[in-house]
């Protein structure tokens, strides 16, 4: 018996041989590879590729200052060193997000800086910024220090969640964020309708908050539940609402404008559907109908930042100009105004057609030192130019640039 498993040891590690001399002959010239001088290991471990990196997934929940949880979506942004990283929304009060999943994360906007570059977030054992081991996966880091999360819903002032470092094993659950209401007024951000819907019509429209807040959703199947639900009870406007935004989806912009409408009227203190039909048409540039909206919203709610910018662009196009800069200057003083950095160059705008030149050239400058390139840039550098030609301000000095 031992001498057979002897001549079984031989015979396998002659076959291990010529497995590795074939490999040789049909590679001959592949040179052996040979780690740079000074390679740390840190440094090596960051060619191991991303996916192999188990996921990390962090979830938590936002609810209002008086215990309970809003029934509509509400953005979540995760800030880090003061810029925003990454944004999702919150569906009946929860949210998540996931790292290191090779996958875009959505209801991503232009606000976000760097959105989905998980690699500069991961740590590995090594401690070198981005680096990665295979070998110790199960406790490769998440590196948050400088972050927190955040809920952004107007007319609401939200606690902070500081994050620090996360491994695979930790509890993913982050805790609750708190919106506390900044003052009284009129309009409401959460539907009051919603909680006189009956179960059924709930059961509905929960059904299409889940099938929207996954990673790839089928409209049309949250559509027709919402449908069912607004069928159910003709005055949920909250799922009108939501009904009018799956509709924009799927590019049925007529539906969606009569979704709105409806939510509006079953609600008219309810904001979220004015907010969402003054987005519609302010694409398609119909200037009167964003000014009255926007001033409708304006009126419920002063806090909302958005409202105020969209009547700052309308009265720009339909020749208000006070109107204009008071909403415009009132997005500059508000806590979103890095989020709106288009504001600079609508002000220039104005202040132009108003004959104040030095303020205006200020505005488009202030724009250049935010917004380096894009359209919008290459117009303000145009302006620029030409009034540097006509005398009308002085020649710009160039930048300098450091010596090497």
């Amino acid at each position: 018996m031992g001498k057979k498993l002897f001549v079984a040891s031989i015979f396998s590690f002659f076959l291990l041989s010529l497995g590795w001399a074939q490999q040789q002959e049909q590679d001959p010239k592949k040179p052996a590879r040979r780690e740079p001088p000074g390679q740390t290991e840190p440094q090596r471990e960051q060619r191991v590729p991303s996916r192999e990196r188990r996921p990390i997934f962090l979830y938590g929940t936002v609810i209002l200052d008086d215990g309970s949880r809003p029934e509509e979506q509400v953005q979540v942004e995760m800030l880090c060193h003061g810029s925003v990283r990454r944004q999702t929304y919150a569906f009946d009060g929860r949210f998540s997000f996931d790292f290191g999943t090779n996958r875009p994360m959505g209801f991503m906007d232009a606000s976000v800086s760097n959105p989905g570059l998980d690699d500069e977030l991961f740590r590995g054992q090594g401690g070198g910024l981005g680096s990665f081991s295979a070998s110790t996966s199960m406790f490769n880091t998440l590196d948050l220090t400088g972050c927190e999360l955040r809920a952004s819903l107007p007319g609401f002032r939200s606690d902070t969640i500081h994050l620090g470092r996360r491994r695979p094993l930790d509890n993913p659950d982050v805790g609750v964020i708190v919106l506390h209401r900044l003052g009284n007024f009129e309009g409401s951000i959460v539907s009051v309708n919603t909680l006189k819907a009956p179960k059924n019509a709930k059961k509905a429209f929960q059904k299409a908050q889940k099938e929207l807040n996954k990673k790839k959703a089928n409209h049309s199947k949250a559509a027709k539940e919402l449908q069912k639900a607004v069928k159910l009870f003709p005055e949920f406007s909250a799922a009108w609402s939501l009904l009018g935004q799956t509709r924009l989806a799927l590019q049925d912009h007529n539906g969606a404008r009569r979704a709105f409408e409806k939510a509006m009227a079953a609600e008219p203190k309810y904001i979220s559907p004015y907010l969402s039909l003054a987005g519609l048409e302010f694409e398609q540039g119909r200037w009167g109908e964003v000014a009255q909206l926007s001033s409708g919203i304006i009126k419920l709610n002063p806090y909302v930042t958005h409202a105020h910018y969209l009547r700052g662009v309308a009265n720009y196009y339909l020749g208000r100009l006070d109107l204009a800069e008071e909403s415009v200057r009132n997005v500059q003083t508000s806590n979103k105004a890095r989020h709106y950095p288009a504001t600079h160059f609508i002000l220039g705008a104005i202040l132009a057609r108003k004959g104040n030149i030095p303020s205006a050239t200020s505005e488009f400058n202030r724009y250049l030192e935010v917004q380096s390139d894009g359209p919008l840039a290459e117009q303000s550098k145009q302006i620029l130019a030409r009034w540097e030609k006509l005398g009308l301000i002085g020649k710009r000095e160039p930048s300098e640039t450091p010596e090497n």
